[in-house]
């Protein structure tokens, strides 16, 4: 809880899109990501990973990137519950076309819902 909640607090003040009253709290409200769906890159070790366990505890539906589908795989069955986790693999050093297919595939992941939060 407490390291997920400090990447929470520094990544928000990084990319200076956080919401400010949730960055004044003591810690992230229960209900804070319930039903959002965060699209993670990285997410198949490390931080990522750590990130992923962390929001999807919390409630949130999880789309989950990296270049290795196996080690994506890994990730996912950890989590366990498959309803709520997306695998879509991605090289961000791909072409421009190739991304813009894979967003298109991320924001219709859950049933055309997009995405609420990046965590690049």
């Amino acid at each position: 809880g407490i390291v997920a909640f400090a990447l929470y607090k520094a990544l928000a003040l990084a990319f200076g899109d956080a919401d400010t009253s949730t960055l004044a709290l003591k810690k992230v409200p229960e209900k804070a990501f319930e039903g959002r769906v965060v699209w993670i890159t990285g997410a198949s070790q490390g931080l990522g990973e750590l990130l992923a366990q962390a929001l999807f505890a919390k409630g949130a539906l999880l789309i989950l990137s990296a270049r290795r589908e196996a080690q994506l795989q890994r990730v996912a069955d950890k989590l366990g519950d498959n309803s709520r986790v997306k695998l879509l693999p991605l090289d961000l050093t791909a072409g421009e076309t190739e991304l813009a297919d894979v967003v298109k595939k991320a924001e219709a992941a859950f049933d055309n819902h997009g995405v609420d939060v990046l965590v690049h």
